[in-house]
């Protein structure tokens, strides 16, 4: 099946030039006489079709949807996989086991071209197990392959460089027709295709083709893929090999690992920040972006025979405000209105060291030094703390220091007292 046969509609279901939609016969304004339209020919808008759009089939989140393609990319050992399980079995139940919206649930395909089946039937297994899933009720509603049992390949090369279609192409979609299959997801994607990685022509006729799979099947496909080496999360620049696969794609979500800032910030230690999973939105042409970040804990699940598995779940980050009760909040701030002693305000700059108010926190809230200064921008947010130049009698020049709201300081107060909201 070359490139010629498809765009000449040799192919059913993968011709790679849609028919032109059949329009009423042109007639001769003078004459009119039925005019014959030319072969090629542009088609009318109609103010009248507008009524009758439907909106677009949002199946999962802010990424998924019907007739689309989208991609999940992250760097190796990031949980990419155990997310992809999470959202796959979210849509197939209609339950948001990972926080996010299912718009549109049915039954899922999960075609993994890496791992064995019973690797597969292990993921599941752990999902089930972590999220209190009784696995009957996936019968009908999720289907496994592994390409080690049947290799999935879309698109090839001849010897003479040319670009073929395979025949599993048209096999495929009547196999997601036939059941009815909502969501599709290959992980991953470079094992579904013979072709150069970096060449943006031989890119775009893979995508281009798992574009029309969803589009004449009718479901949402998700290809998972890989990072380069050395990226960063929330950046379509981020994957591997040529632009063109997430040029063609409607959104593309990446994975990382929590940094070791946001691991202070939520108060999480060092040897278990990499539990922790951030997923951003890499590319949305479709949708807004979620309000917030979407976090993700990777969880060790002991399954009954045996094996460690691991499993993904949302996980909402504390906040930094967290165990401060109102009276503490005033003692801090009262601290900070007295200042350091002989004229000298506490500094809103962390390179104040000692001087800095985000130490009042450390030592009374025994928060860390970034849950300190989320806590300062919250203050300065509220008008509670305003930075403003002051003569320091140990310095000759002027400099930042902190003053507090003493109006704010004394509502806070009154919430204090026995019987108050803020007491109960």
């Amino acid at each position: 099946y070359t490139l010629a046969r498809v765009a000449q509609g040799a192919v059913k279901g993968v011709d790679a030039v849609p028919a032109a939609p059949k329009s009423e016969p042109a007639h001769d304004p003078e004459t009119g006489e039925i005019v014959e339209a030319p072969p090629f020919a542009a088609t009318p808008f109609q103010a009248g079709a507008l009524a009758s759009l439907a909106p677009r089939q949002w199946v999962y989140g802010h990424f998924l949807i019907e007739r689309f393609l989208s991609c999940l990319g992250a760097p190796g050992g990031t949980g990419k996989t155990a997310y992809n399980m999470g959202l796959c079995l979210s849509v197939a139940l209609n339950s948001e086991l990972m926080g996010e919206k299912v718009h549109k649930p049915g039954p899922v395909w999960i075609y993994n071209l890496e791992d064995p089946q019973d690797e597969l039937m292990r993921r599941v297994w752990a999902a089930c197990v972590h999220h209190r899933i009784d696995p009957a009720d996936l019968e009908g509603r999720l289907y496994l392959d592994s390409g080690r049992d049947r290799p999935l390949c879309v698109a090839e090369r001849s010897q003479a460089g040319e670009l073929l279609v395979t025949p599993i192409v048209p096999l495929m979609i009547a196999e997601l027709k036939r059941r009815n299959i909502r969501l599709l997801t290959v992980d991953p994607f470079v094992k579904s295709h013979r072709l150069e990685e970096n060449r943006n022509e031989q890119i775009d006729f893979a995508a281009t083709l798992w574009n029309r799979v969803a589009d004449e099947a009718g479901c949402a496909i998700l290809l998972v893929h890989h990072f380069r080496k050395g990226a960063e999360s929330g950046s379509a620049d981020a994957f591997r090999g040529a632009s063109a696969l997430i040029d063609a794609s409607r959104a593309a979500v990446s994975l990382a690992v929590m940094s070791e800032r946001e691991a202070g910030n939520f108060g999480i230690e060092a040897e278990d920040r990499r539990f922790y999973v951030r997923a951003d939105n890499a590319k949305l042409n479709l949708a807004p972006p979620p309000a917030s970040a979407v976090w993700l804990r990777l969880h060790n699940v002991h399954l009954p025979n045996g094996d460690h598995v691991q499993a993904a779940a949302r996980w909402e980050p504390p906040s930094p405000w967290d165990g401060i009760p109102m009276a503490l909040v005033v003692a801090m701030l009262d601290r900070i209105a007295s200042g350091r002693g002989d004229g000298v305000l506490w500094s809103p700059r962390k390179e104040a060291k000692e001087g800095w108010a985000g130490q009042v926190i450390i030592d009374e809230a025994g928060k860390t030094p970034e849950q300190a200064a989320s806590i300062l921008r919250g203050w300065e947010d509220a008008g509670t703390l305003t930075r403003e130049k002051y003569k320091n009698p140990k310095r000759r020049e002027q400099q930042d220091g902190y003053f507090v709201n003493l109006e704010k300081l004394a509502e806070m107060r009154g919430q204090c007292r026995p019987g108050s909201a803020a007491d109960d």
